[in-house]
């Protein structure tokens, strides 16, 4: 089975140019990148770090602005908040994210204001010390736009042992911090890691981007 897992010398590489700013989740040719090249650009370049590279996760993130919020990951009924790349850095960690392998499955994206751009990624994750376990995530990103590329101002990361276990129970949490009665889609899955695009390109708005079921 696929995973994002790329080799610790390839990012080594990356990183080493682009450690130098507070924010380096740099994506080259904003102007031209449609939705569909923005979000694999990013998720690729994201999980890849988040496996090999994981002290440098946090360059993803403005030094002050960014926040995280992350449920489930380190066991049903976790939540964590962080505000910072710091803060942030230290979350992920001690909610054992770091060097986690990942195949995503699908990944929706959507334009937003001043250049912004929303995804939305779902898929499953490995943990270090969970053995051949794996458990469903999502995740939505707040990608703010910037000189040369984007910094995740806003990362909601829910994490379960299956999809079903991703939907909070009505009546849990607060009503800004957990919606309430929101209808839900079947999931576009894949088994194999190449993506390929589905839904209007053309349109300017929301694009899917799915795994695709052949290799």
């Amino acid at each position: 089975m696929p995973l994002i897992r790329q080799k610790k010398s390839r990012w080594a590489s990356l990183w080493s140019v682009l450690l130098s700013t507070s924010c380096d989740a740099r994506l080259t040719s904003v102007s031209s990148d449609s939705l569909v090249q923005i979000g694999t650009k990013f998720v690729t370049q994201y999980y890849g770090v988040r496996h090999g590279m994981p002290k440098h996760l946090h360059r993803f993130y403005a030094a002050e602005q960014s926040s995280l919020n992350v449920s489930g990951a380190s066991g049903p009924g976790s939540r964590q908040q962080a505000r910072g790349q710091r803060a942030i850095h230290d979350a992920l960690v001690r909610q054992g994210l770091a060097h986690a392998s990942t195949q995503v499955l699908s990944i929706d994206a959507q334009r937003s204001a001043g250049g912004a751009v929303m995804l939305l990624v779902l898929g499953r994750l490995w943990t270090p010390g969970s053995g051949c376990s794996q458990r469903a995530f999502a995740q939505t990103f707040f990608l703010a736009q910037q000189e040369d590329g984007y910094c995740v101002l806003n990362d909601v990361l829910r994490v379960g042992e299956d999809a079903e276990s991703l939907l909070p129970a009505l009546g849990g949490g607060s009503e800004d911090e957990t919606s309430k009665g929101v209808a839900t889609e079947g999931v576009v899955a894949g088994d194999k890691g190449i993506v390929s695009a589905v839904g209007d390109k053309g349109s300017g708005g929301g694009v899917s981007v799915a795994a695709s079921p052949h290799a």
